[in-house]
C-alpha cells in the first residue's frame, strides 16, 4: 500500500503497457524460465525452490487482485492448467528429469504438477507428442486489461503518470537528489529512482553492464475458430513456442523466432514483422494440430511483435544498484508469473523495507555477472 508521505511518478516512453507486456499471449504459468533440474545443479535445491515458490506466490497475488476486485470476466481469467508438450524424445527425457528432481525437492504437492504420457497428452493437446508436463494451477488472462486495472488503482492512490515521456539522462546532484531529463523538456527531481525498463535497462543503468539482452518475440492471432478446442495453455518446442485459445475462440500463438537468422536477438524495433517467422507461425498450427485445422485455412486477424529483456541466466534482476537507485528488469520471456511481486519487492526496497517475498537469485551480485 502506498503511504501518504510517498509522492510517486511513473514515466513511460510510450503508451502504458504498449510493449511486450501488453502484447504477450496471456500465460499465467508459474515456475522457472529454465529447467528445474538444471537450476538445482547450478544453484542448489534451496535457492531454486525459493525462486520457484516466488513465482507461485506471484501467480497467487495476481489471482487475488483480480478476484478481490471482481475482475475475473473483464480480465478473462481462466485457471484450467497449462501443458508443456514434448515434441522430441529428448524433450520428454528432460521433463522426466525435471519431474523427478521436483519430486525430490518437495514442490509437486503445492502446485499439482503431473507428468503425462503420450496418450493423455495427445488427447488434451489434440496433436501428436511424446508426452508432457501439466501444471494444474496455471492459467491465462488478458494482460493489458489486468495492467490497466492495476494502473487505475495506483492512480487512485496518488501515482502521477507521464506517458510518451522518455528519460534521456539521469544526473545525481550533490544534494543526493536525482535530476531526470526527458525528450519533451520535462524535468523531474526525485529522491529515489526505480528502473523498470526491462529490455531498455542497459540504456540508463551502467551497473547492469549489458547483463540484459533485448530479444524480439512475434505473435499471431487467428480468427475465431468453430469451437474452443483448448481451454489450457500450451508450450512446445523446448519452450520457444506458446499458445492459448481465448474465450472468443481465437488462438494466440507466439514463437518460432529460431526461424530468424539472428533468432531476433538484439532486435529493438517492435513496429515491424519478420516475414520468415510469420510464415513459420502459420505453418506451425497446421503441422502440429492437423485434426483441428484440416478443414479450413488458418486466417490471421492480428499479428505483432514485442521486445523482451533476457538476462544471461534467465533470472530477473531485483536489486539496488547504487544508493537510492534500483532495478527490476530482465524477465526473460517469463514476466507474467514474476513481475507483479518483483515490482512490490523493489518498491519495498526503495522504501527501505525488507521485501515480504523475495528470492536471493534475483540479486545482481558480482558473482552472478562474472559467472556468465
Amino acid at each position: 500500500m502506498l503511504k501518504p508521505e510517498y509522492e510517486v511518478i511513473l514515466v513511460e516512453q510510450h503508451d502504458v503497457c504498449s510493449g511486450a507486456t501488453g502484447r504477450n499471449g496471456g500465460h499465467l504459468w508459474p515456475g522457472l524460465a529454465d529447467s528445474f533440474a538444471d537450476s538445482v545443479e547450478n544453484y542448489g535445491a534451496e535457492k531454486t525452490k525459493e525462486l520457484f515458490n516466488f513465482s507461485m506466490e506471484t501467480k497467487s497475488y495476481i489471482e487475488k487482485f483480480i478476484t478481490d476486485n471482481n475482475l475475473q470476466d473483464d480480465c478473462c481469467l481462466d485457471v484450467n492448467g497449462s501443458l508443456y508438450v514434448a515434441t522430441t524424445p529428448s524433450e520428454i527425457e528432460q521433463l522426466e528429469k525435471d519431474f523427478a528432481i521436483m519430486k525430490e525437492c518437495g514442490v509437486l504437492n503445492q502446485t499439482d504438477i503431473q507428468l503425462w504420457d503420450a496418450e493423455n497428452c495427445n488427447k488434451k493437446a489434440k496433436g501428436s507428442f511424446y508426452g508432457g508436463m501439466f501444471t494444474a494451477c496455471a492459467g491465462q488472462l488478458w494482460p493489458y486489461k489486468f495492467v490497466i486495472h492495476v494502473l487505475q488503482r495506483a492512480i487512485q492512490l496518488g501515482v502521477k503518470l507521464h506517458s510518451h515521456t522518455k528519460i534521456t539522462t539521469i544526473n545525481k546532484h550533490d544534494s543526493g537528489r536525482f535530476h531526470l531529463h526527458t525528450n519533451n523538456n520535462k524535468s523531474f527531481f526525485v529522491d529515489r529512482v526505480i528502473h523498470a525498463t526491462n529490455a531498455w535497462a542497459n540504456e540508463l543503468v551502467p551497473a547492469i553492464d549489458n547483463f540484459i539482452t533485448p530479444i524480439r518475440g512475434q505473435v499471431i492471432v487467428t480468427e475465431p475458430l468453430k469451437e474452443r478446442y483448448w481451454d489450457i495453455g500450451l508450450c512446445l518446442s523446448e519452450g520457444y513456442d506458446y499458445m492459448i485459445q481465448r474465450r472468443d475462440k481465437r488462438v494466440v500463438l507466439g514463437g518460432r523466432r529460431l526461424c530468424s537468422k539472428t533468432a531476433e536477438v538484439g532486435e529493438m524495433d517492435d513496429s515491424t514483422l519478420n516475414e520468415d517467422i510469420s510464415a513459420a507461425l502459420r505453418s506451425l498450427l497446421g503441422e502440429t494440430f492437423p485434426d483441428v485445422f484440416k478443414d479450413y485455412p488458418v486466417n490471421i486477424d492480428y499479428e505483432w511483435t514485442g521486445i523482451m529483456g533476457f538476462t544471461k541466466d534467465n533470472i530477473p534482476i531485483v536489486d539496488q544498484v547504487n544508493k537510492d537507485e534500483f532495478v527490476v528488469a530482465g524477465f526473460s520471456g517469463h514476466g507474467m508469473p514474476m513481475a507483479f511481486l518483483c515490482g512490490r519487492s523493489v518498491a519495498e526496497m526503495a522504501a527501505h523495507q525488507k521485501p515480504q517475498h523475495f528470492a536471493e537469485l534475483m540479486l545482481l551480485t558480482e558473482h552472478r555477472k562474472m559467472k556468465q
